[in-house]
């Protein structure tokens, strides 16, 4: 993925890393590409912050962005493909997905996975 924007984005690791199952760690990475790809298409965030904590019985995911938000509950319900595909990513590898967001105040998805 290339975008040409001058969005800041920071990357935090907490926890101790470990190896985490293969296909977690796709499922992970994909859901992580798609709410940075909305952050930056759809919401126009300025930043985005990425959190990857490594707890001994779970690993979270978490994005958060300062873009224009949206009405999670609508936006499921009325197309968000790329939302809809997070959701069944995450429930594919025993995880949930929660999407806090309001209008004018970004988003924040956290995917919790137990390992």
């Amino acid at each position: 993925m290339s975008w040409n924007t001058d969005v800041k984005i920071t990357l935090q690791i907490d926890g101790t890393p470990r190896p985490i199952p293969v296909n977690v760690e796709i499922n992970l990475l994909r859901i992580g590409q798609e709410a940075l790809t909305n952050a930056v298409r759809h919401a126009d965030a300025q930043n985005i912050r990425l959190n990857l904590l490594f707890e001994p019985e779970a690993v979270h995911l978490q994005i958060r962005d300062d873009g224009r938000g949206f009405q999670p509950q609508v936006q499921l319900t009325n197309s968000g493909f790329g939302l809809i595909g997070m959701q069944e990513r995450s429930r594919q590898i025993g995880g949930q997905l929660r999407l806090v967001s309001s209008i004018g105040r970004g988003t924040e998805a956290i995917v919790t996975v137990p390992v």
